[in-house]
């Protein structure tokens, strides 16, 4: 992956990088085999692959964690069962 590759993770969206992963994965799995039978010249294509790998799904895990937070605004009413809950503890 190139470095505009990666500086532009962040602009797509869950679905595209789902997708992106999956063919990742795909050439991952392929590229493995090849070199396993000695058909890959390019060793350093599996570790290549396996950091991009890691890399999409770093964005992918920050982009459903901030889509979670923006669905869990918290209420009034759970705060004040917390302050309940420490309170009753606490006697």
């Amino acid at each position: 992956m190139k470095s505009n590759d990666i500086k532009a993770l962040p602009t797509k969206t869950i679905s595209e990088l789902q997708q992106q992963l999956t063919e990742l994965q795909q050439q991952f799995a392929k590229a493995k085999l090849a070199r396993k039978a000695g058909k890959e010249p390019n060793t350093k294509l599996v570790s290549n692959l396996a950091d991009d790998i890691a890399r999409v799904k770093t964005v992918l895990h920050q982009k459903t964690l901030l889509k979670q937070a923006a669905n869990k605004v918290p209420t009034q009413q759970t705060k004040t069962k917390k302050a309940n809950k420490k309170t009753q503890s606490k006697e």
